[in-house]
């Protein structure tokens, strides 16, 4: 499964792009009649199980990536197009407009042959150079990112949280720096002192581990 990370080194300036959201991507997957009764649940006194593949579970992204990878690698074998594919979200990047846009009409028709149908309404096949990708606005004319303004205030005002806990030396539960290291690796991306930050934690973590025995 491709990260935020992947998607940065991967992008060439001046590439162009386009998306595919897949639509009920997990529910394309059976899951094994073994294993059903374990995705049991009841609703007004009516009891159901699925036999499809739920959102939420936590292994279903593991297992739709399993299935999906063997299809995103023939295409990139076969074509010279950049595929990064994160659950039921694909990015398709090329630097020639043309191609990127006969490609991606024949990836959506492999798609199709397994099963998977597009989102017409979440995916844009007209290649371009803005696209919004796992939560981030990507500038591919000159590869910058950067949030949408309020979830950039949000995360500047957890990264000041946490300058002002280190500093204070208030006592957090694990449970909260392990939120904390979460936020910090999603930040990385855009904010240099997310790294700094993420440091400074894992040594007093370190250090607390040791004052402890």
């Amino acid at each position: 499964m491709h990260d935020t990370i992947e998607v940065k080194q991967t992008i060439r300036p001046g590439d162009r792009c386009t998306s595919l959201d897949l639509t009920s991507a997990f529910h394309h997957l059976i899951v094994h009649a073994e294993s059903q009764p374990y995705l049991a649940f009841e609703f007004q006194n009516n009891h159901y199980t699925y036999r499809a593949m739920p959102f939420g579970t936590k292994h279903s992204p593991i297992y739709f990536t399993t299935a999906i990878e063997p299809i995103m690698l023939q295409r990139r074998m076969k074509t010279e197009i950049r595929i990064i594919s994160h659950d039921d979200d694909i990015l398709l990047l090329h630097q020639n407009k043309e191609y990127l846009k006969n490609m991606t009409q024949r990836v959506i028709d492999t798609l199709k042959y397994f099963g998977f149908t597009k989102n017409p309404e979440k995916s844009e096949t007209e290649p371009n150079q803005t696209v919004t990708f796992l939560g981030w606005e990507w500038n591919l004319a000159n590869v910058t990112v950067k949030t949408k303004p309020k979830k950039r205030l949000l995360h500047l005002h957890d990264l000041y949280n946490m300058r002002r806990w280190i500093k204070t030396g208030i006592e957090i539960t694990v449970k909260q720096t392990a939120k904390l290291i979460e936020k910090l690796n999603q930040q990385r991306l855009q904010f240099q002192e997310a790294s700094i930050f993420l440091n400074t934690m894992d040594h007093q973590k370190a250090q607390a581990a040791g004052l402890r025995g």
